[in-house]
Order: structure tokens, then C-alpha cells, then sequence
């Protein structure tokens, strides 16, 4: 299916579909057009979207169910927090009504867009797999960061430590044990660190001392504190990982969901969940054998199908790629990526649209899709705008609330006693 082809960066080449009559002529064309999968709905949506462009053979896929069925819908939300939420929510609903978490799936571009999605549903106990990258809490550049809050918050933790330590250069599993030994001995982090200050190796620990220190005096601010933990990692992420900037875009990401915690605390009591990958029963009482939700690139998704789907991120700048606009034959790509995803539908499709973000500069505004905003593609959709919940919360957590220093310092020395 010339329609499908969204592989061209492992060497496919859908032309040779296009040139297959020329090379082989005669050559007597065949267009299976009868679709067994979708509802005739869906399957109007993904027709339009094949409409223009420059390369590709002409065809209408008509339902073999002979069923309409619903619109997909275009939910307009808030931002990508939201945007996890409300879809955690209605796939908790469609469970509770009967649709098996198997029978449901979440899409996207690239996998840091699932990034809030996954704190979600780890929240609510939703079982999930992750097709096309690892889960996010999972991967080691997570690990990494998350590990210099855990020292900040509980100076005994050996675990958090042994990983902080370990990105420095010059720094072994020898050094680590000899760091570690007398520290238990002392109080705080910060007087172990002073006594260490005699050993010859201390200079490596130096640039870590002083961010903990810092970062002590930051408990009450998680946006700056998460700043100056990033800074500081960013040169040990590049020394670590070939591919850094993409592990930097994860970061960045969750440097968007830190700010909505009232705590450092809270925070990790949220971020450092492990992921659920208890059977069903003990997540809800019931049916242990049903599978997990799937969440999966829109690549990786290729062949699959649900009766409930989610597209996040429908957005300009993610689809398309921005590294795609500006060649023709990469866009059509980019299209034909978008027809993909909305055929892996078999009853209903949410394709959800976050209206706003966080960029270098503050806060920006998302335009939809250049795919989806065209005259003759958006009487296809349902479009339906979702406000926030109000959380009474935020009251509580407000940073107009003066905190006291001293009493946070005494709080971090506890921990030691």
C-alpha cells in the first residue's frame, strides 16, 4: 500500500510502487479498496487525507462493516498536562465500561510526547506498554537527574548517591565506597563533604557539593532548583550519551510537569512510581489475564489495530516533523505517517490538540496540524473543547506562601539522625 509507506529513513522507497507499471508493462492494477477494520467514518477521514497529494494511486476505502459510526473527534485541551489527564481518564472509563485495555492504544510522533501520559496512568495503576522506546522513568538519563533530587531529599540513600557519583569522571566503584563510608558518620552531606575536602580526590566532587548546596536553599522553588540541576547535569548527559539531545528533550519535557508539584517531595513521590507492570488483579481486583494498554510511535504501531484509539499531539512542529516542511516528498511522508495512524481505528478516534506549551522563550501558543486544518478535512471531525477541573489544591501550593529556610536545612538534617 503505496498509502503506507513511512519508512524511508531504513531505505524504502515507495516510487518503486509508482513505477512498478512502467517497469513491468503490461500491467493490470488491482485496488483493494474493502476495508474490514474500520467504521466508514474513520475511513472518510483517512480517504481525505490522501487527497492532493502529488504521488499516490487513487482510491475510496469504503467499510465492509457497513457501519457510519462516530465522527473522530478533535478534543481541544488546555496544555500536555491536560492532555494526559483527561486521556488517563477516559481510557480508565472505557475500561470500566467494558472496552479491555487491549482493545485500547495511544499514539505518537515521537515517544517524549507520551512523557506526561505515563505519569497519568501510573497514577491511577493503569498497566501500559511502551512500543517504539523504553518507558520514560525507565531510561537512564531519567535515572540520572531524578537521582540528585533523592540525595536532597533523603541523604542516606545509598542507591541515589552511588548514581550521582558515578557520572563524574576519574570516579570508580573504589572511590565511590571510600566517598560513602565516612559520610554515613556525619550529620549532613554537606559535613561529610567539608571532612572530604583533605582527600586528594575531593576536586572531583567538588562541582556536585556545590549544587547540593545550592540546591539545599532551592527546596522551596522546584522550577529554579530543577534549572540548576540541569545545568549542571547537561555536560555529564553529553560526555555519557551519543544521543544527548534527544535525552535532553525528555528533560525539557519534564521540566514542564515539575512546576505543578507543591514539593520536592511530592514530586518524587510521584516521578520515582515504578512503573506498573502488576498483573490486573491487583490493580483493580479482577480479570488478572487482560493485557495492557499499549502505547506506541505511530511507526512501531504499523499492522496493529484497536476499537479505541488516541493520537496525541496533533500539532504543528511535531506533525509534521519540523525537519520535513521544507522537503516535499518527506512531508507527503509526514501525511501519509497521520494516514497510518488514523487507520489503526477500528470504532472511535480521539485525536487530542494542547493549545498551549512551554517554549525557550515562555509560554507559546500550538496551531493544529496543517494535516487537519483544511476546509475539507475538518467537517469530518467532531470538535469538542475540554476546560480544566479546578484544583482546589493549588490554594496549598501556591509560592506566595513565604517558606523558612532554616526550617527546610532542619528538615534535610533529620533525615541523618
Amino acid at each position: 500500500d503505496d498509502a503506507q509507506s513511512i519508512y524511508s529513513f531504513r531505505g524504502a522507497f515507495f516510487k518503486n510502487i509508482h513505477s512498478f507499471p512502467k517497469l513491468f508493462s503490461p500491467c493490470k492494477i488491482i485496488k483493494l479498496e474493502k476495508n474490514y477494520r474500520s467504521t466508514q467514518s474513520i475511513l472518510n477521514l483517512a480517504n481525505a487525507l490522501l487527497e492532493g497529494m502529488s504521488q499516490s494511486y487513487s482510491k475510496s476505502l469504503v467499510s465492509a462493516k457497513g457501519l457510519e459510526g462516530e465522527k473522530p473527534l478533535l478534543v481541544c485541551l488546555e496544555d500536555i498536562e491536560h492532555e494526559a489527564e483527561w486521556i488517563a481518564d477516559q481510557i480508565k472509563k472505557s475500561r470500566d465500561e467494558g472496552i479491555e485495555l487491549a482493545e485500547q492504544a495511544v499514539l505518537f510522533r515521537s515517544s517524549h510526547l507520551s512523557i506526561p501520559l505515563q505519569t497519568a496512568l501510573t497514577k491511577r495503576k493503569i498497566p501500559f506498554q511502551v512500543y517504539g522506546g523504553k518507558r520514560f522513568y525507565e531510561t537512564a538519563h531519567v535515572k540520572d537527574l531524578l537521582a540528585h533530587f533523592r540525595v536532597l531529599v533523603n541523604p542516606r540513600d545509598e542507591v541515589a548517591w552511588r548514581r550521582t557519583l558515578s557520572l563524574l569522571p576519574g570516579i570508580g566503584p573504589g572511590r565511590i565506597r571510600r566517598f560513602l563510608e565516612p559520610l554515613q558518620k556525619f550529620q549532613t552531606p554537606l559535613d561529610g563533604f567539608l571532612y572530604l575536602k583533605k582527600e586528594s580526590y575531593f576536586q572531583y566532587f567538588e562541582a556536585l557539593f556545590q549544587i547540593l548546596e545550592e540546591g539545599i536553599a532551592l527546596l522551596d522553588n522546584l522550577s529554579e532548583l530543577y534549572s540548576l540541576v540541569m545545568e549542571y547535569y547537561q555536560p555529564l548527559l553529553e560526555r555519557k550519551f551519543d544521543n544527548w539531545k534527544n535525552r535532553w528533550k525528555d528533560l525539557a519535557v519534564l521540566e514542564g510537569l515539575v512546576a505543578k508539584y507543591g514539593s520536592i517531595e511530592e514530586m518524587l513521590s510521584e516521578l520515582t512510581l515504578e512503573p506498573i507492570d502488576l498483573g490486573l488483579d491487583e490493580v483493580v481486583g479482577k480479570n488478572p489475564d487482560e493485557e495492557p494498554l499499549a502505547l506506541s510511535t505511530i511507526h512501531s504501531a504499523k499492522g496493529l489495530e484497536w476499537r479505541h484509539l488516541y493520537l496525541i499531539g496533533a500539532l504543528e512542529g511535531v506533525l509534521p516533523s519540523p525537519f520535513s516542511v521544507k522537503n516535499e516528498e518527506e512531508l507527503e511522508e509526514e501525511a501519509r505517517l497521520l494516514y497510518v495512524a488514523i487507520t489503526r481505528g477500528k470504532e472511535k478516534i480521539w485525536i487530542t490538540f494542547p493549545g498551549k506549551g512551554k517554549g525557550k522563550r515562555g509560554q507559546v501558543f500550538h496551531r493544529l496540524s496543517r494535516f487537519l486544518d483544511k476546509p475539507h478535512i475538518l467537517p469530518l471531525l467532531k470538535r469538542i473543547q475540554i476546560l480544566p477541573k479546578e484544583d482546589p489544591s493549588q490554594d496549598v501550593k501556591s509560592p506566595s506562601s513565604p517558606v523558612n529556610k532554616e526550617e527546610l536545612l532542619k528538615k534535610i538534617q533529620s533525615l541523618w539522625k
